[in-house]
């Protein structure tokens, strides 16, 4: 008896012919599409690279593949000290300026003749004392102390010299001669007017001397020396000029 076998059909499929005619197709496409982009973004990414070193960074790019650059140099700024207005206002002590004096004064009552001779009295003192001089340091603000910073520069303000006391010294001046009338008694009033014309004497003599302006040039040579030490800015001292009619101190009038 004869046995038929069934045959298997192993004649690829109308369904698999398709897709892998489709898969060839894909990656023909593929590989064209590849094949012209790859080659621009190599382009690119080496005019990027030519920018960032021979355009952005030239003397980087230079000197990282030679030997010609020196060292780069880094410039540290100074630390720049600026003193603080109570830092100045402490330096007040040391702007002043002291004129010593000694000078024999003669007072009398003022009497004519006669009565001079009866109730009169004078007498020769030799008077010690001092005018001093100099800034009112204290009176500075903030605005008194500005630091240049462009051009390295500390400027500091200050007001114009003043007298600042004038006195007598009690323990050093006496009196060399007292007269006194027939019926004269001592009299309290002659030694204040003596005493007081002697300051008068004092002031006068150090205005004529130059103790205003000694005041201020000791000032700006302290202020700098002392503040010049404390930082490396260029200091500069300015001082308005002395007023002439300015009010005397109490001890001076």
């Amino acid at each position: 008896m004869n046995k038929t076998k069934p045959s298997v059909d192993q004649s690829p499929s109308a369904t698999g012919s398709f897709m892998g005619s489709l898969g060839r197709t894909m990656g023909s496409v593929f590989g064209r599409i590849l094949g012209w982009v790859l080659p621009w973004l190599l382009i690119g990414a080496g005019l990027l690279f030519a920018f960032d070193y021979f355009i952005e960074r030239p003397a980087d790019y230079f000197c990282s593949r030679t030997q010609l650059c020196s060292p780069p140099t880094v410039e540290v700024p100074p630390d720049i000290y600026v003193p603080t207005v109570e830092r100045v206002q402490a330096l007040s002590q040391l702007t002043t300026t002291r004129y010593n004096y000694s000078h024999i004064v003669t007072g009398q009552t003022d009497m004519p003749g006669i009565l001079a001779t009866l109730y009169g009295e004078s007498l020769v003192m030799v008077a010690v004392g001092h005018i001093q001089a100099g800034i009112d340091v204290s009176s500075i603000t903030a605005d008194s102390v500005v630091y240049d910073e462009i051009n390295n520069q500390l400027t500091v303000s200050l007001p114009a010299p003043t007298l600042q006391d004038c006195f007598l010294d009690e323990g050093e001046s006496y009196i060399v001669e007292r007269k006194s009338g027939l019926f004269a008694q001592p009299s309290p009033a002659i030694d204040t007017a003596t005493r007081r014309y002697a300051l008068r004497q004092f002031l006068t003599m150090a205005l004529e001397d130059g103790i205003l302006e000694e005041a201020r040039t000791q000032a700006v040579a302290v202020m700098s020396g002392l503040i010049g030490d404390l930082t490396q800015a260029d200091v500069q001292i300015e001082i308005a000029p002395a007023d002439p009619n300015a009010p005397l101190p109490d001890t001076c009038q």
